[in-house]
């Protein structure tokens, strides 16, 4: 009598096969990629962070630079205005400290241009102008007598603003440079901050 032999679901050679078809290729490693940002429902997932974290817990340095920027922007425009209000214009010097503080606005309004179009080249003339307002706030702390007197503040705070505005920008212009940080790559892992609710 004689035996039917079952025909096997797969050969040893046709489950090589099989493997091999479904090894890493471009297209396989591309689909997987786009597979993996994709969740139920259309959702995209965040990536970890690559870039820095402003004082390693704040915020991005793209958010830190608009955030610094916006703040020294609104207090000039306040002192420049009360400035063209209050004082004489033929006062010595008055020409000149109004036309600085005018530059300083255009320049720190470009920067915040800069930082919301990922350009580090617009960023780095805000970078220039940062070392600019600290070598004077340098020369100020020097002059001024910090054991008495009045005005301490207003001659340490544009130091210290100028360093925090030297890191926010120095740290973005690097992340732009290598690649980490751009409009594609901020909205999928870069966006960051410690009081928003962001993945």
């Amino acid at each position: 009598m004689m035996k039917m032999k079952g025909t096997p679901a797969k050969t040893p050679l046709l489950n090589a096969e099989f493997e091999n078809s479904d090894a890493a290729s471009p297209e396989n490693k591309s689909i997987t990629s786009a597979i993996t940002m994709d969740i139920e429902g259309g959702e995209t997932v965040c990536e970890k962070k690559q870039g820095h974290k402003f004082f390693f817990f704040c915020c991005d340095s793209k958010r830190a630079v608009i955030c610094l920027n916006t703040v020294i922007l609104l207090m000039n425009i306040l002192t420049f205005t009360k400035a063209a209000i209050q004082v004489d214009p033929s006062t010595e010097g008055y020409m000149r400290v109004m036309l600085v503080r005018g530059c300083g606005m255009f320049v720190t309004f470009a920067t915040l241009l800069g930082a919301i179009w990922y350009s580090k080249s617009v960023v780095t003339v805000g970078l220039l102008f940062t070392c600019y307002q600290a070598s004077v706030a340098v020369i100020n702390l020097r002059k001024y007598n910090l054991n008495g007197g009045n005005g301490r503040l207003e001659v340490i705070f544009p130091l210290v603003w100028s360093i925090l505005n030297f890191y926010a920008q120095g740290v973005f212009i690097s992340e732009v440079n290598d690649g980490i940080m751009s409009a594609e790559t901020y909205k999928r892992r870069e966006k960051y901050s410690c009081c928003c609710n962001f993945c």
